[in-house]
């Protein structure tokens, strides 16, 4: 388990504009949820990049139209279908926590696959330019995260 303080520290540096208690219950999802630092920061960058607008909103799946690929899209980290191992949108929206397990495997996954963060993110946004402004600069928001986390770690 990684600890829920760097994970915490990692929302604050990312500028994520939540309350206390979101930030903190987010982590703590995060921290029971990821294998590794690497994830966990992975995790963070999602949540910043796929949910920034009104993450409250977005965890229980209260969309707007044309949001969250118009509705397939579960939770904070708008998984697809394909990603929750057999839950149902309910369960996926209505635990972050599981949520977070689930982004966690599939984040997990995909770096083991794609070789590289950065490929990585790529292939969870599911564009293949690495210039593409659906990508919203993750690859460097994960470097500086990262590269903080490891130092507070020490």
């Amino acid at each position: 388990m990684v600890e829920i303080a760097i994970v915490l520290a990692a929302f604050v540096q990312s500028g994520l504009k939540v309350d206390d208690e979101t930030r903190r219950r987010y982590a703590e999802d995060i921290a029971f949820a990821a294998p590794t630092l690497e994830v966990a920061i992975a995790e963070v960058v999602t949540i910043k990049a796929e949910a920034e607008q009104d993450t409250t909103r977005i965890e229980r799946c209260d969309y707007r139209k044309g949001e969250a690929d118009n509705g397939r899209a579960a939770s904070t980290f708008q998984l697809h279908p394909e990603r929750w191992q057999g839950h149902s949108f309910a369960e996926v929206c209505g635990d972050n926590r599981l949520a977070a397990k689930l982004a966690a495997d599939f984040l997990w996954s995909l770096r083991k696959s794609a070789g590289s963060w950065r490929a990585a993110f790529r292939r969870y946004v599911g564009v293949s330019r690495q210039d593409d402004p659906r990508l919203r600069g993750r690859d460097r928001e994960f470097e500086r995260l990262l590269a903080n986390a490891k130092r507070n770690a020490s």
